[in-house]
């Protein structure tokens, strides 16, 4: 299960429609290409040169980083198959 984090300060969970999301639905969620960065053994996604425009003040808040625009926090479990980014030793968590 996936949290997004919106810049109106609404927080809610999103599952994927299938055990992982695809790059579509990362794209369709963040309303535009998607910019990935890992945090631990979660990944955090929003939108790509995404420079001006609300700041989310709860996503950056947390992640102690300017962040706009929808923010989705997603376990790798749940990342696009084919990206392949899971190490080893988050492979048991869910």
């Amino acid at each position: 299960m996936a949290v997004l984090i919106t810049e109106e300060a609404r927080v809610k969970t999103i599952s994927p429609k299938n055990r992982s999301f695809t790059l579509d639905e990362l794209n369709s969620i963040v309303d535009g290409w998607i910019e990935p960065v890992k945090i631990g053994p979660i990944w955090v996604i929003y939108k790509q040169d995404l420079k001006e425009g609300p700041l989310n003040d709860i996503a950056s808040q947390v992640f102690q980083v300017a962040l706009r625009g929808k923010v989705l926090v997603v376990p790798v479990q749940q990342l696009p198959a084919e990206w392949d980014l899971m190490e080893d030793e988050y492979r048991d968590f869910t």
